[in-house]
């Protein structure tokens, strides 16, 4: 059926009440495209109760979309997609504390994750012509929350063979990271009534990430993709599947003409 790709963690959780801030990190728009699903079909489960995994084949993206600046994003194939080159891809997460002795309240959780497949896939089969590139996408993210602090974070490599083919200023190789923090403010005292699941989170992020890391022999950066953005909210959740969020964004990239891009956002997110 139609899955996730499971890379990354946000591509995972990615409604709005899953991650912190009005915006997902630029990390998982232009290294890891999320929103990403596919047609596919595979295996998950658990193979002791501190580990899990899951593998699927699905179908491939379309290199004739990839950018310079926003990466495989465009390369998504979302109405029909094609089985011309299908890629394979899996994750395993491993919970160290799951059989932690004591009360003392805490989680973490690490993840390693990976997609391999062509490029040579066009919407409804259309076949792009390209031959000889394939996308290694390798990606690692991790989480832990002890009391009231909680931090995540992620990094991915994305590696494009013969990215030149595909012209355009496409890199063969992308790679981006980001961490944050974050701290739970509202006391358990003021979670009654109906705001028994009430919560709030105030957090920073920091994250870069460079849609060209690496370029071809003879091609040149541009700098517009290689970004650095710094993020500083506050999450009001009313249930856990409702939030109220606001954040302020220090961006900049290196390109010639650049100028720090300051952003005040304010927005509501909810799944159901």
């Amino acid at each position: 059926g139609r899955l996730l790709i499971p890379v990354g963690r946000t591509n995972l959780n990615h409604e709005p009440p899953a991650f912190w801030g009005v915006e997902r990190p630029t990390f998982d728009n232009g290294i890891i495209p999320t929103t990403w699903f596919s047609e596919g079909a595979g295996l998950f489960g658990e193979l002791l109760p501190s580990l899990r995994y899951e593998g699927y084949v699905v179908a491939g993206l379309d290199g004739t979309g990839f950018s310079p600046t926003t990466g495989l994003r465009s390369g998504r194939l979302q109405e029909q997609p094609s089985l011309h080159q299908p890629a394979v891809t899996g994750r395993m997460d491993y919970f160290p504390l799951v059989d932690f002795p004591g009360g003392v309240d805490q989680a973490a959780r690490i993840g390693v994750s990976s997609y391999a497949g062509g490029v040579n896939n066009g919407n409804a089969g259309n076949n792009p012509g390209k031959t000889g590139v394939n996308v290694w996408v390798k990606s690692a993210d991790a989480e832990y929350r002890f009391w009231i602090f909680e931090w995540r974070g992620a990094l991915a490599q994305v590696t494009i063979d013969h990215a030149r083919t595909l012209g355009g200023g496409v890199a063969r190789e992308l790679f981006g990271w980001y961490t944050e923090g974050g701290v739970h403010l509202l006391p358990d005292s003021c979670k009654t009534g109906k705001l028994e699941m009430a919560d709030v989170v105030a957090f920073a992020r920091y994250e870069e990430d460079d849609t060209q890391y690496r370029m071809p022999s003879g091609v040149a950066k541009t700098g517009s993709g290689d970004r650095r953005e710094t993020t500083f909210g506050v999450n009001f959740y009313l249930v856990t599947n409702f939030v109220i969020k606001g954040d302020y964004q220090i961006r900049d990239d290196r390109s010639s003409t650049s100028k720090p891009d300051n952003l005040f956002n304010v927005g509501l997110g909810w799944q159901f």
